[in-house]
């Protein structure tokens, strides 16, 4: 590894680096002219961005503000000695393990990219395009994306529904499409799973479901004793 200096314009940011990530940078781009850049960004050989996505859009945010070129603008960087992309990518996941989580809506843009990301995520992914078929549970995913949300979240509650109603998500495609499409525009995933806590009767939930109804009860905390 090597530690030089290189103009703002010749950071390559990572093709899978989630946007998400790249928000609310003002903080940090305060920070960073009030105090300096306390660690250099970490890039590869083709200057590739491994980890530093966030320090980069503060100084390109600090040089708009100050009217100043990016290509004038020098970054401090650390230099890897890397030319192989699977290896830039296996970096940024190594390296944001330790810093900015990877939450489960941006390891969902990672595999809407073709990216790699960990098993625990992928299965429950997989899960959903076998339950809903590939092109409608991609839809569902670009819904999810555009609000922010997981697809663990989703999952999970559709997972829950299948054993409490009974229902075989392989074998019932049109039933699991009726409850991604109520999930995502009747009720939140958090309500359904909070209905069946209260054991809702199955027929009542699967009549809200089917028939895009809202549920029609209040859940309070349960007392004990």
């Amino acid at each position: 590894m090597k530690y030089q200096t290189i103009p703002l314009n010749a950071l390559v940011p990572s093709p899978y680096n989630p946007p998400a990530r790249e928000r609310k940078v003002e903080a940090l781009a305060s920070n960073i002219q009030k105090n300096g850049l306390l660690a250099p960004i970490i890039i590869a050989n083709d200057n590739t961005i491994v980890d530093g996505h966030r320090r980069h859009m503060a100084f390109k945010l600090i040089a708009k503000e100050a009217g100043i070129k990016e290509s004038t603008l020098k970054v401090p960087v650390v230099k890897h000695n890397s030319d192989s992309h699977e290896m830039y990518d296996a970096m940024f996941v190594a390296a944001n393990e330790d810093t900015m989580l990877l939450n489960g809506n941006q390891y969902l843009w990672r595999y809407m990219k073709g990216a790699p990301i960990p098993k625990v995520h992928l299965s429950r992914i997989n899960w959903l395009e076998e339950a809903l078929g590939l092109k409608y549970a991609h839809g569902m995913f670009k819904r999810i994306l555009d609000f922010g949300g997981s697809a663990l979240t989703y999952q999970m509650c559709m997972g829950v529904y299948c054993r409490y109603t009974g229902t075989n998500y392989r074998k019932n495609k049109i039933h699991m499409r009726k409850l991604a499409y109520y999930l995502l525009n009747v009720e939140s995933p958090y309500r359904v799973k909070s209905s069946m806590a209260h054991f809702i009767p199955v027929n009542t939930l699967k009549k809200a479901v089917l028939g895009r109804k809202k549920l029609n009860a209040k859940f309070a905390p349960q007392k004990i004793g």
